[in-house]
């Protein structure tokens, strides 16, 4: 396992008792720094941190085989594109 692998379990343990605060203040953080992402969300957020939680599950579940990881990043940046993400939004979530 590599450091970065590893590192994203570990980091995931000690999230995962309080992940629907972590994606609530995830939401929180981004709508207060940039109000004009808000609309591209639904007005109820409770589906969309669950589809947040998702994805972060499953990519901290495949970390360990490279091509599912893969596979699943690029399949959920494909799906992003349908929404017209582009690349400065994720940007805004990297911050």
């Amino acid at each position: 396992m590599s450091d970065l692998q590893r590192l994203l379990k570990e980091s995931w343990t000690l999230v995962e008792e309080q992940q629907e605060k972590v994606a609530g203040y995830f939401y929180a953080r981004i709508f207060l720094k940039h109000p004009g992402i808000r609309d591209m969300f639904p007005m109820t957020m409770d589906v969309q941190r669950a589809r947040l939680l998702g994805a972060l599950v499953t990519a901290v579940q495949t970390v360990d085989d490279p091509e599912r990881f893969d596979e699943y990043l690029r399949a959920l940046g494909r799906d992003h594109r349908k929404f017209q993400v582009v690349p400065e939004h994720y940007e805004v979530v990297g911050q």
